[in-house]
């Protein structure tokens, strides 16, 4: 879990994977709101959580590196992620099966949020499909390196095994199950305030690396025209990431399943 000032979301984003995880890695891009603290705090009840901090996202990936060629999958989940947590159980058991073993990455269902109603335990959003899913799981033993990674699992150099064709193993889980009978599937929270600093009800989507380059080397008013554009697109809804997760129609869909537990330490002391 890489994360970035997410503190509305992330203990929830924690608890709902600790049961389906061996070992958990939280790494924080030097958060300014409460993430990191509750990342700690997390660490204490949990001894599977291990918080760290680094300066630059490319930092995520080195963890990873000592997992390639292993039989291990590798869940990649953002602080605005809630998964179902018996769902990620049921999975867990069909992953330790072995049906699976020939795939290299996994697509879930996701519900992109743009509204919440926990009084009712409703949510309001769209769906992937026919949305995007941004879900992340992907199976190590198929990888004999991956390196120069702008951020965990994005871009860099990825080397699979010989003879591993990668086309011919995506699993687009998602396709090919509805919502309501899946057990992969996660409330994504990108399009709505994750932060206790955002002052604004707008998502605050952190820029690419080619803007980031752009506000590095440029004079003070490029730097202030490139934020105003990022802004602009954000409050007109024409980022790069409302055109992957607002598609289709929006959707209402009953959520108690990612939000009735109230305690998971015992099962996953157990696990």
């Amino acid at each position: 879990m890489m994360v970035k000032n997410e503190d509305l979301y992330v203990q929830r984003a924690l608890e709902n994977i600790i049961e389906f995880c061996d070992e958990v890695l939280v790494l924080d891009h030097m958060s300014k709101d409460g993430t990191w603290e509750i990342a700690q705090n997390m660490a204490t009840k949990y001894a599977k959580v291990k918080p760290s901090r680094i300066s630059h996202t490319s930092e995520s990936q080195h963890p990873l590196e000592k997992y390639c060629g292993t039989p291990t999958w590798i869940f990649a989940v953002d602080g605005d992620e809630i998964y179902d947590p018996d769902g990620l159980l049921r999975f867990r058991r069909t992953l330790e099966s072995g049906q699976l073993d020939g795939v290299w990455s996994i697509h879930g269902n996701v519900l992109n949020c743009v509204a919440l109603d926990m009084s009712r335990n409703y949510a309001t959003g769209y769906l992937a499909p026919p949305a995007r899913s941004m879900t992340k799981l992907n199976n190590f033993s198929h990888v004999r390196s991956w390196t120069g990674c702008s951020q965990r699992l994005h871009d860099g150099k990825l080397i699979f095994q010989d003879g591993f064709k990668e086309e011919q193993a995506h699993y687009l889980l998602h396709k090919t199950i509805g919502w309501d009978e899946a057990n992969f599937r996660c409330l994504h929270m990108a399009l709505m305030r994750r932060s206790s600093l955002q002052g604004f009800l707008v998502p605050h989507y952190c820029p690419t690396e080619t803007i980031k380059n752009q506000l590095a080397s440029r004079r003070l008013v490029t730097k202030l025209a490139l934020r105003l554009q990022t802004l602009w697109t954000t409050m007109r809804r024409t980022s790069g990431k409302d055109q992957a997760y607002r598609r289709g129609p929006l959707v209402e869909k009953e959520i108690s399943a990612f939000f009735s537990r109230k305690d998971t330490q015992k099962k996953a002391d157990k696990a």
